[in-house]
């Protein structure tokens, strides 16, 4: 191997000698590097000692050239104005703006820049080899396989269209001296420099705000340090650490995503800087049959659903890249099939009827003639259909590149080193990440109907610290459609010195089941059909959650909790919670706009709700897909709880008969007016109509019929010339609209029937006869915990103030706490400053030690309404109307 490497860098190198007087510096320059490379490499197996050290001067002497060159041309002004690449991708001057002209200055270039260039272009083999595939003697599989890469996609460009694109990466393995190192060597040289690029790097992002940078595979970058790490890495490591703690700059704008196989690698100050860090699992049955379909594409293949649900069983264990290999491997099956066929036969195109082409068949088809794929001119050649069999054959030869102890090190890292927010399964709706909190997976739990649920996870949110006697929990049970996260729906009353406060307190909020944002509901899946539950989940009840909370306090050490606290559902749970756990556990309570047992009111106002989803053509049964819901649906039943959650005062005051104030975009604008009388009123008793479909615009009495190049459709939605649109109604659209991008309509069903169920007495006491049904009720409520905080609004039109009178007449000691607030049952999530007075005055009573201690207070908000809760009932943008 040695003279052939040596002949051939004795050659190249001449070549460098003669374009090099003929001053011809560029081309002699990138000759001289080329068989700088041959030398080293004869040198590698070279055993003559004199031989080796003329090899090691000549190395010397030509390299020492080649510097030489490239000094000049970096110093010439005859050369092109450089080029360098701006921030955003663009080719522009060194200045910015286009490139130089030559005998322009050119020493502002980056040399960082120049360097990795010039280091990259000594890696660029610029000679043609002279190697035809017949001089490649053996290796037919790896000449096959470069045929179907290379040589086919030129041949025959049409097969490689929509989502059956040639391979770009092409991995040749094989033993020392074949030339794999080249470009590895090229870029091994400059990695001493590449601190001050990491610095570049964020200095221009800054520059194009808002950017992200993404780092993939940051473990490379970003290791563990350790004492055999170069200085190089260090640096590499340091300058990181600087620019994404933003020393000096306003990172404000600028987000570092980072991807890696191994976080385990990473070192812990890096991975400090990754606040939030997710787990991206192997995605299950409906995400793969999800990416073959995308894969897939619109290449033209005859799968149905059945086939791609075929496909989905049975690759368990395959990542995204793997089945996109599968997929890619798949649809080069109707090209094998012509590289192997040996017969063709005539068939129509699909295109041009008239006009034949070839296919490959078998050589016993009738219409059968003997010829090969290199015979056929590129428009004559006709591609098999791509069917379920050559999936199969792609699925057998693609083998799943994650191992099962390659999941098992991610779980424990996930667990030993990430609070659970993880994009799994259990979490597959893009409402669960709305929310940074942690789950707790429970292994099977027994429902009050009797359903058992397995890997049942549990969405909840902490703040504060356990004490010694972990007994100083603050149980805060969420509203209907609230979630984990009371900073989002209860913020002001939350903070140092106010109700909710963490410095005295270890605060518990957890999401009920049913709640699309992170506990089991219907769209988390079944462990046991690996599909979302959908209307399969089985009916829980306010107990259920309670017990099933209790299992997740059970497992963070609670030993007993001082106080829980909810309003609306969560006032039900509060109820629930000293009678679904042992005496003692709870020891107050502070139930808020609620009621010990769901009234026929409220009953019917949840029916009226469901109606509203069941009556949307696109709820299926509750079978809908992902991005077909039935929002229409949802979005009327969210405006009919509105009305319930709001007094009819306030709506006057509010809104009274004003218009609307602006042309919302998001809020139903038409594209342009009618133009008939008819469809004007046709608009203005559509007006709002989200399911209604385009009509065609009849013309005016006087003019021509319609052709079908004239004919056109109106929106059935608002238009400039309709009637006035009052700002209630927009506020109810915009709401209503706004609630569907983040709820479940499944999710808003199964929460109304689990309130429907609410009765403190049901099923405690065995008594049937109705005339005891009353003394069994308050027999109930005087077991509760004593010295109980009531709260009720008095505008409250869904939980009377007469519910809240009861619980208070007869748990004993109770406290009835009645505010004087206008917005109706929303009270109690508006009236912040006396809400959190109350609750303060409870707690300092019933709490005396955890107060007597000062602690230092932090500033924090007011109680008005500083933005828009994302889950809870009440709005701050109301004013907008």
């Amino acid at each position: 191997m040695a003279p052939n490497n040596l002949d051939r860098a004795i050659e190249i190198v001449q070549r460098a000698i003669d374009e090099d007087t003929n001053q011809n510096f560029s081309e002699a320059s990138k000759h001289y590097k080329n068989s700088i490379d041959y030398f080293l490499l004869a040198l590698k197996y070279e055993k003559n000692e004199k031989l080796r050290a003329l090899i090691r001067s000549k190395v010397t002497e030509y390299l020492d050239r080649a510097e030489k060159l490239k000094e000049f041309l970096d110093s010439t002004e005859e050369k092109k104005a450089r080029r360098v690449i701006g921030a955003n991708g663009s080719t522009t001057g060194a200045t910015g703006g286009l490139s130089k002209k030559k005998g322009e200055d050119d020493d502002d270039q980056d040399p960082e820049l120049k360097k990795l260039r010039a280091g990259l272009s000594g890696a660029i083999i610029t000679d043609k080899p002279n190697v035809k595939w017949d001089d490649v003697a053996g290796l037919e599989g790896a000449k096959d396989s470069l045929k179907e890469a290379v040589i086919l996609p030129i041949k025959f460009p049409h097969l490689f269209t929509g989502k059956r694109t040639p391979w770009r990466g092409i991995l040749l393995y094989g033993p020392p001296g074949t030339g794999k190192s080249y470009l590895a060597k090229a870029v091994a040289t400059e990695a001493n420099s590449k601190d001050t690029l990491v610095k570049q790097l964020f200095q221009m992002a800054r520059e194009n705000k808002p950017a992200i940078i993404f780092i993939d595979e940051v473990d490379s970058l970003c290791g563990t340090r350790g004492d055999g790490e170069s200085e190089a890495s260090r640096r590499i490591k340091t300058e990181f650490l600087v620019q994404m703690n933003g020393v000096g700059h306003d990172d404000t704008g600028v987000l570092v995503l980072g991807a890696t196989n191994i976080p385990w690698q990473l070192d812990n100050a890096i991975k400090r800087r990754f606040e939030k860090r997710i787990y991206i699992p192997l995605p299950g049955p409906e995400a793969r049959k999800r990416m073959f379909e995308l894969n897939v594409g619109t290449t033209p293949c005859e799968l149905t659903n059945k086939d791609y649900r075929y496909l989905a069983d049975h690759t368990d264990g395959y990542s995204g890249s793997d089945i996109a290999v599968v997929v890619r491997d798949a649809l080069m099956q109707p090209v094998r099939k012509v590289l192997s066929s040996t017969h063709f036969r005539p068939v129509p195109s699909p295109t041009e009827p008239e006009k034949m082409m070839w296919t490959p068949c078998s050589p016993g088809h009738p219409e059968a003639v003997e010829k090969a794929w290199t015979e056929l001119g590129s428009d004559e050649l006709l591609e098999p259909p791509l069917k379920l069999n050559d999936f199969i054959k792609a699925v057998d030869s693609v083998r799943p590149t994650v191992s099962e102890d390659d999941i098992k090190r991610h779980v424990e890292w996930t667990n030993d080193s990430v609070l659970l927010d993880t994009v799994d399964d259990s979490m597959s709706s893009a409402h669960a990440a709305l929310i940074e909190q942690q789950i707790y997976t429970v292994p099977s739990f027994t429902l009050e109907s009797g359903a058992i649920l397995r890997d049942v996870p549990v969405a909840y949110k902490t703040w504060g610290k356990l004490n010694d006697s972990r007994d100083n929990v603050m149980l805060i049970c969420h509203a209907f459609t609230g979630s984990s996260d009371v900073e989002d729906w209860w913020g002001p009353l939350m903070g140092t010195g106010k109700a909710f406060d963490p410095k005295r307190y270890f605060i518990f909020c957890a999401n009920v089941m049913g709640s699309p944002y992170g506990s089991a509901s219907p769209v988390t899946m079944n462990p046991d059909t690996k599909a979302p539950y959908g209307p399969e989940f089985p009916a829980t009840t306010v107990r259920d959650d309670v017990l099933i909370h209790k299992l997740v306090l059970d497992h963070l050490g609670v030993s007993s909790v001082a106080v829980a606290i909810g309003g609306s559902m969560g006032g039900m749970a509060v109820l629930e919670w000293p009678l679904c756990t042992p005496p003692g556990f709870i020891r107050h309570i502070i139930p808020i706009a609620t009621s010990a047992r769901h009234s026929a009111w409220c009953i019917s106002w949840g029916e009226a709700q469901r109606q509203s989803i069941y009556s949307d053509p696109a709820y299926e049964d509750g079978y809908y897909v992902p991005g077909k819901e039935p929002r229409a649906g949802l979005a009327a039943a969210r405006m009919a709880a509105l009305l319930t959650y709001r007094s009819r005062d306030s709506f006057e005051a509010r809104f009274g008969r004003k218009p609307q104030k602006l042309i919302d975009p998001n809020i139903i604008t038409p594209p342009r007016s009618p133009g008939h009388p008819g469809e004007h009123a046709f608009a203005a008793h559509n007006d709002g109509h989200r399911n209604a479909k385009p009509r065609p615009l009849r013309d005016s009495p006087d003019s021509q019929p319609a052709t079908p190049a004239s004919e056109s459709t109106i929106s059935l939605s608002a238009s400039p010339s309709k009637p006035t649109v009052f700002s209630a109604q927009s506020y109810l659209r915009y709401q209503g609209d706004k609630f569907t991008s983040r709820f479940d309509a499944n999710c808003y069903i199964h929460i109304t029937r689990k309130m429907d169920t609410h009765d403190i007495a049901r099923g405690r006491l065995d008594v049937q006869s109705p005339a005891y049904e009353s003394l069994v009720f308050a027999a109930i409520l005087a077991s509760l915990p004593p010295r109980a905080l009531v709260i009720g609004i008095q505008t409250d039109g869904l939980f009377m103030v007469s519910e809240q009178r009861e619980i208070a007449e007869y748990i004993p000691d109770a406290e009835l706490v009645i505010i004087n607030s206008p917005d109706g049952h929303d009270g109690f999530l508006l009236e912040f400053e006396q809400i959190n007075s109350h609750i303060m005055r409870f707690l300092r009573r019933e709490y005396r030690t955890y107060y007597e201690v000062e602690v230092e207070e932090t500033s924090t908000e007011g109680f008005e309404i500083k933005k828009t809760s994302v889950f809870g009932e009440a709005e701050a943008d109301i004013t907008r109307w």
